[in-house]
């Protein structure tokens, strides 16, 4: 099966099988984005943006055998940016969410959602700005993301246990004469 986003007036997730013979349209009564399949290939996650309220952005779950959404996180839409969460990454076995919520345009913190519980958590925390990059393939439970310090991009690896506080293991360190911008 496929999975991609339909642009249009307001844009859906849709699911089709490679032979065409199925299809399904995911939340069409919202604007959808970032559409990700679940290691297991059992579930789809993606953005939303409902204008209804003033705004409210979410990172909804597809699962593919029970054929419901559920929202997994929302936020209010902040400063006039629609999107105050950034596209979810899932950890390689499946069982954490990451994305970077928006408080402002320069203070952005990490949350993940723990799978098993669907309980939500804080990542970073502070005057920063941190975007979730990705998660380490081989060393399980570690998260690595670019935090923004004033102008200065740095790498930073958090290790996540579903237990306790995250823990850092490394950074900030300075990227030289990149931008991840």
């Amino acid at each position: 099966q496929l999975a991609f986003v339909r642009q249009g007036a307001q844009s859906s997730v849709e699911v089709i099988a490679v032979d065409g013979s199925t299809s399904w349209v995911i939340r069409p009564d919202a604007d959808a984005r970032s559409v990700r399949w679940s290691p297991d290939g059992t579930m789809l996650v993606f953005g939303s943006f409902d204008e209804v309220g003033g705004g409210v952005a979410r990172v909804a779950m597809f699962h593919l055998a029970q054929g419901e959404v559920i929202d997994l996180a929302f936020e209010p839409s902040v400063f006039g940016f629609r999107v105050p969460l950034s596209q979810p990454v899932w950890s390689p076995f499946g069982r954490f969410l990451a994305f970077s919520v928006f408080e402002t345009e320069d203070r952005v913190h990490i949350d993940f959602i723990d799978m098993q519980d669907f309980s939500r958590r804080r990542v970073t925390e502070g005057d920063f700005k941190d975007l979730v990059g990705g998660w380490s393939p081989s060393r399980r439970g570690h998260l690595a993301f670019a935090r923004r310090i004033e102008k200065n991009w740095f790498l930073a690896i958090a290790r996540i246990t579903g237990e306790g506080e995250p823990d850092f293991v490394m950074g900030p360190q300075h990227w030289g004469g990149f931008s991840v911008e």
